[in-house]
C-alpha cells in the first residue's frame, strides 16, 4: 500500500474523492464511520425522483455491542448541489476505474480473520483522518481536526443538524438506528418508516418532500443516454449543470442549452425571492389586494344590511294597511244598501219607508 505522501496526483485526487463521498455519506445517515467501511454497491438502491434508499448492518446499537441490525436510511437530493451526498458519490463511483466490492476502503486489503472488526479498520480511518486534517489546515484551522473522534464528528454534525430544525429525540434516534426496543424490532417495519422519515429532506436543506431540490434533478429522468446507470447519470446530471468537472462525460448539445435554460429561471426565481425591493413590491401588492376585499366586503355588508331594512318596512306597511278602520263614508254607504234591501219585508216599518 503506497503510502499518501508517495502518491501521484491522480491518486491523490482519487484519495479526496472518496473521503469527500465517505464525509458526505456519513453526514446524510449519522451511521457510524466503520459501518460505511462494511459498504458495497448492492447496498444503494435507487428510488423515484433521484432518491436512494441506503441499506446497512450496524453492529452497535446505542450501548449494546455484537448486534446485528439492519438499518435504513435514504439519501435525497440536496437543494446546494456542493452539498450533495449522491453528486459526491457519482463522482466516486462513475470515475473510478476498477471500483473495489467495497468502495470506501481506500485501496487496503479486506481485513483477514486474525484481527478484529475494529483492528483492521483503524488503517483506513486513519488515511481518512489525515486527509481531513489537511484539509482543514488549508481551509484556515490552523490545528486541524480536534478531538479524540474525529470521524464521530460527522454523526454528531447529523444529529445536530436534525435537532436545530425540529426532529424530537424519537425521530432522530429511530433515523440513525440507535433504538433497539422491541417494538421497533418486531412490531415496526423499518423499511417503511425510513421511506417516511423527514430527515433525509432536513440533511438536504429541505423541509420535507413537497420542497424541491436543486433544479437541475428535474432533468434527471431526461439524460439523453438510457444506458447509463443511476449514478452515471446523476455524474452527467452534475456536469451539465457545471457542478463538477469530468473529461469523461460528453454532454449533448440540446440537453445542455435545456439545462442552462432552467438553470437560468431557477435563478431569477431565487433572486426574485430574496431581493427586499422585489419582497417590498409583493407586501405592497398583497396590501393592495386585502384593501380590495376589505372594500367588497363592506359594499356587501351595506347591501345585506339595506335588503333587511327593506324587508321590514314593507311587511310593517301590509299589516298597517290591513288593521287600519274602514272609511266613514264607506260605513254610511253600506247602511244605505242594506235599508234598502230590508225595505221589502213585512216587518219593517212604514216610517222608515221612503
Amino acid at each position: 500500500m503506497t503510502t499518501v505522501a508517495n502518491k501521484s496526483d491522480e491518486g491523490l485526487l482519487a484519495v479526496m474523492r472518496c473521503t469527500l463521498a465517505y464525509a458526505s455519506l456519513l453526514r446524510s445517515t449519522g451511521m457510524r464511520s466503520i459501518t460505511g467501511l462494511d459498504l458495497t454497491l448492492n447496498y444503494f438502491g435507487e428510488q423515484a425522483e433521484g432518491e436512494v434508499l441506503l441499506t446497512r448492518v450496524e453492529h452497535k446499537v446505542g450501548s449494546v455491542r455484537n448486534v446485528d441490525k439492519t438499518v435504513y436510511a435514504k439519501v435525497v437530493p440536496h437543494t446546494d448541489p456542493s452539498q450533495c451526498a449522491l453528486v459526491h458519490l457519482a463522482r466516486l463511483f462513475d470515475q473510478e476505474p476498477g471500483l473495489p466490492d467495497r468502495p470506501f476502503t481506500l485501496g487496503f486489503t479486506r481485513r483477514k480473520r486474525s484481527k478484529g472488526r475494529t483492528d483492521s479498520s483503524k488503517p483506513v480511518q486513519v488515511r481518512f483522518i489525515a486527509v481531513l486534517h489537511a484539509v482543514a489546515v488549508a481551509c484556515g484551522l490552523p490545528n486541524g481536526l480536534s478531538g479524540a473522534k474525529k470521524l464521530h464528528l460527522f454523526r454528531v454534525m447529523s444529529e445536530n443538524i436534525l435537532a436545530t430544525r425540529g426532529a424530537t429525540p424519537r425521530v432522530r434516534e429511530d433515523f440513525i438506528g440507535w433504538t433497539n426496543s422491541v417494538q421497533s424490532t418486531s412490531y415496526s417495519v423499518l423499511k417503511l418508516r425510513a421511506l417516511q422519515s423527514n430527515c433525509p429532506y432536513l440533511l438536504a436543506g429541505r423541509d420535507s418532500r413537497d420542497e424541491r431540490p436543486h433544479a437541475m434533478w428535474e432533468l434527471l429522468d431526461d439524460v439523453p443516454d438510457e444506458t447509463l446507470s443511476f449514478w452515471e447519470r446523476v455524474n452527467y446530471l452534475a456536469v451539465a449543470a457545471k457542478v463538477t468537472k469530468d473529461a469523461n462525460v460528453t454532454v449533448d448539445e440540446a440537453f445542455q442549452q435545456r439545462m442552462d435554460e432552467r438553470l437560468s429561471v431557477a435563478a431569477k426565481e431565487r433572486v426574485e425571492s430574496t431581493n427586499p425591493v422585489t419582497l417590498r413590491k409583493r407586501i405592497w401588492q398583497l396590501e393592495q389586494e386585502l384593501q380590495q376585499e376589505r372594500t367588497k366586503r363592506a359594499k356587501l355588508d351595506l347591501m345585506l344590511r339595506a335588503k333587511d331594512v327593506s324587508d321590514t318596512t314593507s311587511e310593517s306597511t301590509c299589516s298597517t294597511v290591513s288593521e287600519s278602520p274602514p272609511h266613514p263614508n264607506q260605513a254610511l254607504t253600506e247602511l244605505v244598501h242594506r235599508l234598502k234591501a230590508d225595505r221589502k219585508r213585512d216587518d219593517f216599518p212604514n216610517a222608515c219607508s221612503p
